[in-house]
């Protein structure tokens, strides 16, 4: 049985994430949780994956995700 979350697609990002996971899955690439940056009534899910040096921001308002953006970086989060 597998636990940790799977999101094939952006799509399914949408439609399924509602709230941090230690893990998950995106596109076939495992990512780590990192940590939660909140403004005002809005939130952004940080989530890193090492191996691909991508970072996978969700972007959440009310407990739906409206934005998803991803950033290559190998310095790590910033």
């Amino acid at each position: 049985m597998n636990l940790i979350p799977s999101f094939p697609t952006m799509t399914d990002v949408y439609e399924r994430y509602t709230s941090p996971y230690r893990t998950i899955i995106f596109e076939g690439r495992k990512y780590k949780f990192v940590r939660i940056v909140r403004l005002n009534d809005l939130s952004k899910h940080i989530y890193r994956s090492e191996e691909e040096q991508h970072t996978l921001c969700i972007h959440m308002q009310d407990g739906e995700a409206f934005y998803v953006e991803g950033v290559y970086s190998v310095q790590g989060v910033s």
